[in-house]
């Protein structure tokens, strides 16, 4: 389907037969005699209103697509859509955690790192509160010595001969029995010393008076 014109342009002649199979108009075939500049100009124009009404019937997408296909025209390649990124591997041995597991697996070493913070600030505050008291080679507290620091305590219980004589025995022996006992803990708590009993009555001694009001406060309350 040649479109021959007058001093014909080979590499134009071919995109010009391609529009003209394109729209299906048969080979215009223009003598040599006919092909002016104005022949060709109307050959043109004819063509291009053809296209414009495949175009319009097609829609643009297609008769693009049709023309390329026609035409041999090979379009660039469009870059690849970005590709989307992937989830994050699960750890290696296992499924995925889920959200609740998560929040558990973070929070526990969270609260063990709390909790011997804490037990560093206590074991620090009675390192320093104890630091000046007097230690034996092992590292032991030593008994509290002469000086004016030291505290003597003498507990009794009151209304103890009495209590003897209205509580039956078992009562009392219990009783009894319970407050040697605390008496005894709150002493080791407080860093003091059973020198001697009497009775019911203990004699203690404390590094400082603090100690000592301390563990008396402590044993009126019946602390712990």
């Amino acid at each position: 389907m040649d479109f021959r014109v007058a001093d014909e342009l080979k590499p134009l002649s071919y995109t010009q037969s391609a529009l003209l199979a394109l729209i299906g108009c048969s080979n215009p075939l223009v003598p040599r005699s006919a092909g002016s500049p104005a022949d060709f100009a109307a050959a043109m124009t004819s063509m291009t209103s053809g296209l414009r009404a495949v175009r319009d019937s097609l829609g643009a997408a297609a008769f693009r697509e049709q023309l390329w296909g026609t035409t041999g025209f090979v379009p660039p390649g469009l870059p690849p859509p970005p590709t989307p990124p992937s989830p994050s591997p699960p750890l290696a041995g296992g499924p995925a955690l889920s959200t609740p597991l998560l929040a558990t697996a973070i929070a526990v070493p969270v609260g063990v790192c709390l909790v011997v913070m804490v037990l560093l600030l206590v074991i620090i505050t009675h390192l320093r509160r104890h630091a000046k008291l007097p230690r034996s080679l092992m590292g032991h507290v030593l008994p509290p010595g002469a000086g004016d620091k030291a505290t003597l305590v003498i507990t009794d219980v009151q209304g103890s001969s009495k209590l003897w004589e209205l509580l039956p025995a078992g009562v009392m022996e219990a009783s009894m029995k319970l407050h040697d006992e605390l008496t005894r803990r709150l002493a080791v708590v407080n860093l003091g010393y059973e020198w001697a009993t009497e009775g019911d009555s203990f004699l203690l001694c404390f590094h400082s008076p603090e100690a000592a009001v301390t563990f008396a406060t402590q044993l009126q309350v019946g602390w712990p």
